[in-house]
């Protein structure tokens, strides 16, 4: 009898259909939109449409463990892929703000960040129940590590919004934050919450810059 072994673990699984219903969300919401009149609006919409729809594709199309990773990618686009989404997310407008120093990352890195930012954008504007919503992410690079900051002014973690004040949102799972944790397990690094509170939270991710994977 032939034994086949996954590719991935079933948990890797779990996490890509979490952030590709995140993702879908925004798909969704668009093409919502786009269904009225053209106007400057529904042209970046449809912008934010097609990049979304090429990030699940490379979440389908994620390499195997192991596979070579040459090309380098710049985190602050990884940073504007998450602000669009959080902008296509929030039913209200939404003020985003992006810093980053000129740090590169590999495919695996960039994926994993994108799918960590992703999560915690997509509870950010959970949080913010209908108000005006502050995102900052902030990317810096000190010495061999690269730290990020993921900043919002909505509610603290410990409370909980009524599933009928936001729709149109992925309903919450609660693997959010796990699934985030464990993504950055993956490439080195920690997560960790630096403050939350009525007047919102701040998240801290590191990583080792320029990792080898295995």
């Amino acid at each position: 009898m032939t034994h086949v072994q996954a590719t991935h673990p079933p948990i890797a699984w779990r996490q890509c259909a979490h952030d590709i219903k995140n993702v879908m969300a925004t798909v969704s919401m668009v093409a919502e939109e786009l269904a009225g009149e053209v106007s400057p609006r529904s042209r970046k919409l449809g912008q934010r449409l097609e990049r979304s729809c090429v990030r699940v594709l490379e979440m389908c199309a994620a390499p195997a463990h192991g596979d070579a990773e040459t090309k380098l990618y710049p985190i602050i686009g990884v940073l504007e892929d998450v602000a669009d989404l959080a902008r296509g997310l929030s039913a209200q407008p939404l003020s985003v703000t992006l810093e980053a120093d000129k740090v590169t990352l590999d495919e695996k890195t960039n994926a994993a960040v994108f799918r960590v930012l992703a999560n915690l954008a997509t509870n950010s504007v959970q949080a913010f129940d209908g108000c005006m919503g502050e995102l900052e992410i902030c990317a810096r690079r000190k010495s061999e590590k690269v730290i990020i900051t993921h900043s919002d002014n909505g509610h603290g973690l410990s409370a909980v919004s009524p599933k009928n004040e936001a729709p149109r949102l992925p309903k919450r799972t609660g693997m959010g934050l796990t699934i985030a944790r464990a993504l950055v397990a993956q490439i080195g690094g920690s997560l960790i919450v630096q403050s939350t509170g009525p007047g919102g939270t701040v998240f801290c991710v590191e990583f080792p810059h320029g990792r080898k994977h295995n």
